[in-house]
């Protein structure tokens, strides 16, 4: 009996299940899908059902995160972030800037705790709170963090985020008694990520081509230029093919990414 197909039959299986038990359940959705699939996915190794170490793993870490990198990156339109204004931009960088100097801190502080892994997971999670799911799994693969502490700081990383959410969600109401209110404008609207529509075959198989041929020619660019790391060609190149009109007319890349990232936090 072939393992490896049995082992790809369970990781599916418990994504799958997550992000069954997130659209179904009030208290799966606060959890979310990716805290679920750690949890399903510790208590199946801690029982002997998933291996410790295997050649599907591998797959998962370094070709499906790719892919499903760049499937997300190819809902990325860039025209958004002007209709966004000057304000925002401002705000978001400062928000960055100081997320960086909270990481530096912790680096600091913890560094007895994680020795040489430290400067890895404050980038990782630095990241994570900038630029949410697909940076942490893009700067913790570039940074070679090892699958303990990704699975350590996903599970930290989601329970911390929900603790957070609660609470900036509550500012905007304490703080409104302090800011006068502002007479409406022109609404900006914003493309939204597409994660549930219907997935044609044609889309599938557009989809399937144009993100291995990123990853190939990605590739190739980070043997030709050593210096440049694949994930910096990987991100560019599926960006610069995000802006094309006829890209935002195919079906499925949330959905593909999406399920992507969560088999690999499995």
């Amino acid at each position: 009996m072939d393992e490896s197909l049995i082992l790809w039959g369970i990781l599916l299986t418990l994504t799958a299940l997550g992000l069954w038990l997130e659209h179904r359940f009030r208290w799966a959705a606060r959890l979310g899908s990716s805290l679920i699939i750690l949890i399903l996915a510790a208590v199946c190794a801690n029982v002997g059902i998933l291996p410790q170490q295997s050649a599907v793993y591998d797959t998962i870490y370094d070709t499906i995160t790719s892919l499903a990198i760049v499937w997300l990156l190819l809902l990325v339109n860039l025209q958004d972030v002007g209709r966004l204004g000057r304000s925002a931009l401002l705000a978001f960088g400062l928000a960055s800037f100081g997320t960086l100097v909270g990481a530096l801190l912790a680096s600091v502080l913890f560094h007895s705790r994680f020795l040489g892994d430290t400067p890895r997971l404050a980038g990782s999670l630095a990241a994570s709170y900038i630029g949410g799911s697909l940076n942490f799994v893009g700067v913790g693969r570039a940074l070679n963090l090892s699958d303990l502490l990704f699975s350590a700081a996903t599970t930290a990383d989601n329970l911390l985020t929900a603790i957070w959410l609660a609470t900036t969600l509550s500012l905007p109401s304490l703080l409104a008694r302090f800011y006068p209110p502002q007479e409406e404008g022109e609404a900006v609207t914003v493309t939204s990520l597409p994660t549930a529509s219907a997935i044609a075959p044609l889309d599938l198989g557009i989809l399937l081509s144009l993100a291995v041929a990123v990853l190939a020619l990605s590739r190739a660019l980070h043997r030709f230029w050593p210096l440049i790391p694949t994930l910096v060609w990987l991100t560019t190149l599926s960006l610069a093919l995000a802006q094309f009109q006829w890209i935002r007319y195919l079906r499925g890349m949330g959905a593909l990414g999406m399920f992507g990232l969560n088999l690999f936090l499995r």
